[in-house]
């Protein structure tokens, strides 16, 4: 069959040039027909295949496969082209569609487009506005872009179905410009080197001009894949509102995040409040290379990223890594840059693999389903709060809500959670699981001088928590540095295995209430509950707390306020070991234990110390075996009263039962079915101001008194029951 091309070429917006005698083409005998066009009038060109071009400029309308570029446009005003037919391209420099319209380009594809050569674009699209509608677009050779648009006006949308490449830096989707940017695409894929799937470049400086709400960009693909070095699956950088939804996102070259997102934070600082605004939503994202972060974006707006399930496979792959820039959210103010994150299941493989960080310069609030990191400096959660901008922006800026289910790291230098801000902190967690050395459960902090800047109330913690197991040394439990606001901490059940870890640490200067179930350590140093106060109450509630190591305490709470304690049960093991010490000041102290057992050597059972605040002891049972082990002691270096009570057995094998010593009064009281009992001796008191002791339960020494008193007059009443 004979085949042919016709051109036509128009030298004014008013004459066309008739078609010229055809020009054969040798191509393979399994093409389909060439397209042939012709003048249809004088201001259509009409072609065979189906493609209508209404333009003031030059048409050249190629073959299904031929050695130059397809088709070719250039409009100095509008520009309408429709093509069914499938295109090939097999040279370098010839690309597919090479289109270009001062004002508006409508360009529809419902056919294909391939190119085999470098540098051979499938669509070079170029015009004032922009709607593209592609079907099929495959390049083969290097540079050689899918699709690649430019804007110089705006707005361009762009639909395609399927874009896939293959050489090395050929983008899928090159779309830069001026101007709002609209992409929806059904399948993206490149295979070479610096190859990413969605590339958009908004011009900072025209975006400026055209003002708030002028050059948003929105994106959306069902699936994306890139394989090769560089080859980043969505890389934006705008000057407005982002928005990007993908079904299914997969890169596997190192150096390629899945998304890339950010905004000129100076032009975003210009044209103001919730101009910058960067949303994502992903189904399911994967990375496999190393340096390849799931999302990496860089906010001067509000952030909001939702993904179902994230995984990334490499080293220094973080899983989200979602940042504002401090200077341009000072200057947007209060509630212009908030960010959000929903994940429902995050992994990370490799070492330096953080699952989530985020670093805000403004309210910040996430929701974790199941969150795992597996390498070695790979942190689950983290969450810091720049306190430059913190402050200067004001109270409630930076505060943070934080929920997840379950969180879990099995590295070195891997904490599951870290909180770190200038605001309020509230999370609820569930189940906290880490397995390296120093990897703490959980760690929530303020930077109490900061605060104080803002303002009283300005930054409360509230941590709840359902359960914290640790395995390596250096990994506390759980860690909250509060400033002078209220701190409340809720933990269920607690174990720390290695050394130097603590089961709840809690620090502040303002009131402490700490709620915690079971509370088990095994490691040296490593106390049960440890609280450090100020002047503010401290409130400390228990089940049952167990320490096995040296020098781990069960509770050990230090402060100059009021201090009250209720436990059911404490129990320590290892040498130097209180079971529960409190060192206190003015402040009143009351203790409410049920039983007490310590173990080790130079371990007291209770052990209360003031200066002048008043104590009251009452205790369900004391047992301690260890050498220099007294079974209560409470002495105030002041004047102070103390009151003792015990409903159960007190019991020292070598120390003394009941030891009280103060500048004040005394008073002991023992119950039916409490007997006093100690080595050197039961009850031995030393008051200022007189001492009164009621037994209703025997009282015995096995080495030396039963009764001693010192210091001012004392009564000793023994009623029926006692002895």
């Amino acid at each position: 069959m004979n085949r042919s091309l016709a051109r036509a070429a128009l030298f004014s917006s008013a004459t066309w040039l008739l078609p010229v005698a055809p020009a054969a083409f040798l191509i393979p005998s399994t093409a389909e027909a060439q397209t042939v066009c012709s003048a249809a009038s004088l201001t259509t060109l009409g072609c065979l295949s189906g493609v209508t071009t209404t333009a003031t400029g030059t048409v050249h309308a190629g073959t299904t496969i031929v050695t130059g570029p397809g088709l070719t446009a250039s409009s100095a005003t509008d520009f309408i082209a429709n093509d069914t037919g499938q295109m090939t391209t097999t040279g370098d420099n010839e690309p597919g569609s090479l289109l270009t319209a001062v004002d508006n380009l409508i360009f529809t594809l419902n056919g294909s487009i391939t190119t085999l050569g470098a540098n051979s674009p499938g669509a070079n699209l170029t015009g004032g506005s922009l709607t593209i509608d592609l079907g099929d677009v495959t390049t083969q050779g290097v540079n050689a872009n899918g699709v690649q648009v430019l804007s110089t006006s705006g707005p361009a949308s762009i639909t395609v179905n399927d874009v896939q490449t293959q050489g090395d830096g050929s983008n899928a989707l090159l779309i830069t410009g001026v101007g709002d940017i609209n992409l929806q695409a059904n399948a993206i894929s490149t295979n070479g080197i610096n190859a990413a799937a969605i590339d958009i470049q908004s011009n900072p400086a025209a975006c400026v001009l055209l003002g708030a709400g002028g050059c948003d960009v929105t994106a959306a693909a069902e699936n994306v894949t890139t394989n090769g070095f560089g080859g980043i699956g969505a890389l934006i950088a705008a000057a407005g509102d982002t928005t990007v939804n993908i079904g299914v996102l997969q890169t596997n070259g190192d150096q390629a995040a899945g998304l890339s997102l950010s905004v000129d934070p100076t032009v975003c600082a210009i044209l103001g409040q919730g101009a910058c605004d960067t949303a994502f939503n992903v189904g399911s994202l994967t990375t496999n290379g190393a340096n390849s972060p799931g999302a990496l974006v860089r906010g001067a707006g509000d952030i909001d990223a939702t993904v179902g399930v994230l995984q990334t496979n490499g080293d220094n792959a973080i899983g989200l890594d979602l940042a504002s820039d401090p200077t341009a959210c000072i200057i947007l103010g209060a509630g212009a840059c908030q960010t959000s994150f929903t994940v429902g299941q995050l992994t990370t493989q490799g070492a330096g693999a953080t699952g989530a960080l985020i670093r805000a310069a403004g309210p910040t609030s996430g929701d974790v389903g199941v969150l795992q990191t597996n390498g070695n400096n790979a942190a689950g959660i983290v969450v810091q709060g720049d306190p430059t901008a913190c402050v200067i922006v004001g109270v409630g800026v930076c505060d943070v809500g934080l929920t997840a289910n379950q969180v879990t790291t099995r590295g070195d230098q891997a904490a599951a959670v870290i909180v770190d801000t200038v605001g309020d902190i509230t999370t609820n967690l569930g189940a906290i699981n880490t397995s390296g050395d120093n990897s703490p459960g959980v760690t929530l902090a303020v930077n109490p001088t900061a605060c104080l800047a803002i303002g009283p109330g300005s930054c409360i913690i509230n941590d709840q928590t359902g359960s914290v197991q640790t395995g390596g040394n250096n990994s506390p439990g759980t860690v909250v540095n509060g400033g002078s606001d209220a701190v409340t901490v809720d933990v269920g059940t607690t174990n720390t295995s290695g050394g130097n870890s603590p089961g709840v640490v809690v620090t502040g200067t303002g009131p402490i209430d700490v709620t915690a179930n079971n509370t088990t350590t095994h490691g040296d140093n490593s106390a049960g509950i440890d609280i450090t106060g100020g002047g503010g109450p401290v409130t400390l509630t228990c089940d049952t707390v167990e320490t096995f190591g040296i020098n781990s305490p069960g509770v050990d709470v230090s402060s100059h306020g009021a201090i009250t304690v209720g436990c059911n049960s404490v129990t320590t093991h290892g040498a130097d070991s209180n079971g529960i010490q409190i060192a206190g000041d003015t402040g009143p102290v009351a203790v409410n234990v049920g039983k007490v057992v310590t173990q080790g050597p130079d371990s007291n059972g209770i052990d209360v110390a003031t200066t002048t605040g008043n104590q009251t002891i009452v205790a369900a049972g004391v047992n301690v075996s260890g050498a220099g082990s007294d079974a209560i002691n409470a002495a105030a270096s002041g004047c102070a009263n103390i009151s003792i009570t015990a409903t159960g057995p007190i019991v020292s094998a070598a120390g003394t039962a009941i030891q009280a010593n103060t500048l004040c009064g005394v008073t002991v009281l023992t119950q039916p079915g409490a007997p006093a009992q100690g080595a050197t001796a039961g009850i031995d008191v030393t008051s200022g101001t007189g001492a009164t002791i009621t037994l209703n339960d025997s009282v015995r020494a096995t080495n030396g008194t039963a009764i001693n008193v010192d210091g001012a007059a004392a009564v000793v009443n023994v009623n029926p029951k006692g002895s």
